[in-house]
C-alpha cells in the first residue's frame, strides 16, 4: 500500500476504490473519510467546527424566534471613545501577557465596535468576522477539555 500513499501534512492517506480515504492516525489508528477534503479538514482543526456552525445556527434561529426585533441601535451614544479606548487597553495587556481566550475575544470585539463607530463599517465587517472565527476556536478549546474529562 505505501507505493500508492499521498501524502498531507506529513501523514500518508489512501484513496480507496470506493472513493473514500483511509489514512493512518498516530494516536487513533485507522480512519476512514468519505473525501479528500474532509480528511485534510479533520488535520487542519476545521472539522468540528461544521457542530459549532450547526449550534450557533440554532441559537440564532432561536434567538430570532425569540426576539424578532434584535435590537433599538447599533451603539450607545454615551459609549463615545469608550470601544477606541478599550481596544487600546486590550491591546496593550496581550502585548505584555500571554493572551487568554478572553482576552483575543475582547480585543476583536472592541476592534470591531471602534472601527463602526469611526465610520469605518468594510473593516467593521472584518472585525466582526474575527470576532466570530476567535469564538469558533474557543468552543473548539471548550469541546477539549470536555473530551479530556
Amino acid at each position: 500500500m505505501n507505493d500508492n500513499a499521498n501524502y498531507y501534512k506529513n501523514r500518508a492517506y489512501y484513496h480507496l476504490a470506493d472513493g473514500r480515504i483511509l489514512a493512518s492516525m498516530p494516536t487513533v489508528g485507522d480512519m476512514i473519510f468519505d473525501t479528500e477534503e474532509e480528511f485534510k479538514a479533520y488535520l487542519d482543526g476545521y472539522l468540528s467546527t461544521k457542530e459549532n456552525f450547526k449550534l450557533i445556527e440554532d441559537e440564532l434561529r432561536h434567538a430570532i424566534a425569540k426576539h424578532p426585533k434584535f435590537c433599538e441601535g447599533f451603539t450607545d451614544d454615551l459609549t463615545g471613545m469608550m470601544w477606541q479606548e478599550r481596544e487600546e487597553n486590550v491591546k496593550a495587556r496581550n502585548a505584555h501577557h500571554a493572551p487568554t481566550a478572553e482576552s483575543v475575544l475582547m480585543e476583536e470585539i472592541a476592534e470591531a465596535f471602534n472601527a463602526y463607530q469611526h465610520g469605518n463599517k468594510q473593516n467593521a465587517l472584518k472585525e466582526f468576522a474575527q470576532c466570530g472565527a476567535v469564538i469558533f476556536r474557543i468552543m473548539e478549546l471548550v469541546q477539549k477539555e470536555m473530551e479530556a474529562k
